[in-house]
């Protein structure tokens, strides 16, 4: 951070230049406005401190001079050794200004702590910016966003825009839309698209466009296509670096709510301890799959697994154990049935699966499978066995899923009752 000393005492100015640099503010010094001025045009600071009273001019003259230069957006602090408060409301009602008297060095020094703190927060960001402007003169631009971390890609074609920003949704972290050379419905067009986009990375993404200051009804007009903020030209750092980190802060805030909203909802249909979907969900799908089933007339196949002796298991090797047994038999199951088949822990030791386009034969064969694969698995090196039952709905039929369950479940205690880890299939037929 950088800042510009405007104080006539050279005695004085070594006082504050020290003061600044206790909070890692760097400093140039001028003895008076004119000096000031000056160096402004021909540097950036990221602040501004003056003494009240110049020997050219004073606070309230300072602040008309910076606002006619367009360095009002920089901080201006204003120091005085006077007591004469009308004064200095001349400055204050320009809200321009900090006023702090010189013999109070500890409030400026909180102050300036403050400042450096929320300026350092300015260069936080890592990531890419898209910048479609037909002018190759992205120069400048592009330094402003390196001071936040920002690397920017710059392409001439809006179709290129949407091609890259569809290819890689997640990549960039901002778009940036030049509505001059003649591109106004180009640009918003590509704004108009994004916002009605499916993908929701890119119905999020911010949206900042460049307009000029003589054509503010094109700013105007991207605002209503959804545009999050517009720049006026020409570009002034300070507010490039203020309105790039508030859409991207913003971004990221929102990124933050959409990523805890999905793992609430995550948590609400997943079984925390093996990561299956839980009842409550197979429960409010099934209903779906099997009417789809029945429309398109394609097998269903569900099956049930109940770990054997699971209280023993727990009561001999203890809960760590057991809940051991229960991962692993869950994961053996995410591993051995396909992404479009779904599998959930009904509760306790007791898991279902639902099988699409799978006849009773091929689901009897892929269940067979994952019992041995299981008997063979040893968790925690303890024997850990299972019973299945299996029913399938054929083509064409109905069914409810506690219909369907009910034959699995038949079909489950005729394993147990015939001594336990093995297979037992019953075809569904209504009552």
């Amino acid at each position: 951070m950088k800042a510009l000393i405007i104080e006539p005492s050279s005695l004085f100015q070594q006082v504050l230049q020290a003061c600044f640099e206790e909070t890692n503010i760097r400093t140039v010094a001028c003895t008076n406005g004119k000096s000031a001025l000056n160096t402004l045009k021909k540097a950036h600071f990221d602040l501004i401190c003056s003494a009240y009273c110049l020997d050219d001019m004073d606070g309230a003259e300072l602040c008309k001079e910076l606002r006619e230069n367009r360095v009002e957006q920089t901080p201006l602090i204003l120091l005085t050794s006077e007591d004469n408060t009308a004064r200095l409301q001349a400055s204050l009602a320009r809200d321009t200004a900090e006023i702090f008297g010189k013999s109070d060095l500890g409030r400026l020094k909180t102050y300036l702590e403050a400042v450096a703190g929320k300026t350092e927060a300015l260069y936080w960001q890592s990531g890419q910016v898209l910048l479609f402007r037909k002018s190759n003169d992205t120069k400048g631009l592009s330094e402003m966003f390196h001071l936040l971390g920002l690397e920017v890609e710059h392409v001439l074609d809006t179709g290129c825009a949407q091609e890259l920003l569809e290819l890689n949704p997640e990549k960039y972290n901002l778009l940036m839309i030049d509505l001059g050379f003649g591109e106004k419905a180009n640009g918003l067009t590509l704004m108009r698209n994004l916002r009605q986009h499916r993908n929701a990375h890119l119905f999020r993404l911010p949206i900042l466009t460049i307009a000029s200051l003589d054509d503010m009804g094109s700013a105007i007009e991207a605002l209503r296509e959804g545009a999050n903020d517009y720049l006026p030209q020409p570009f002034y750092e300070r507010e490039v670096i203020l309105r790039v980190r508030n859409l991207i802060e913003n971004k990221n805030l929102l990124d933050k709510v959409h990523a805890q909203q999905k793992r609430l909802e995550e948590l609400s249909i997943v079984d925390p301890l093996t990561q299956l979907y839980n009842r409550h969900h197979l429960i409010y799908t099934l209903p779906s799959i099997l009417n789809e089933a029945q429309r398109h007339k394609i097998p269903v196949s569900l099956f049930v697994m109940d770990l054997d002796h699971f209280k023993a298991i727990n009561d001999t090797h203890g809960h760590v154990t057991g809940d051991m047994a229960l991962i692993s038999a869950a994961q053996l199951l995410k591993d051995h049935i396909r992404d479009c088949d779904i599998a959930a822990r009904f509760g306790g030791e007791e898991f279902v699966a639902v099988l699409k386009h799978c006849e009773g034969d091929d689901a009897l064969e892929k269940v067979e499978k994952i019992r041995l694969l299981l008997e063979a698995l040893r968790p925690e090196d303890i024997l850990v066995t299972a019973s299945f039952g299996v029913t399938c709905l054929t083509p064409g039929e109905s069914a409810t899923f506690n219909e369907l369950f009910e034959v699995a479940d038949q079909a489950l205690y005729q394993a147990k009752e015939s001594g336990r880890n093995q297979v037992r299939y019953l075809p569904f037929s209504r009552k």
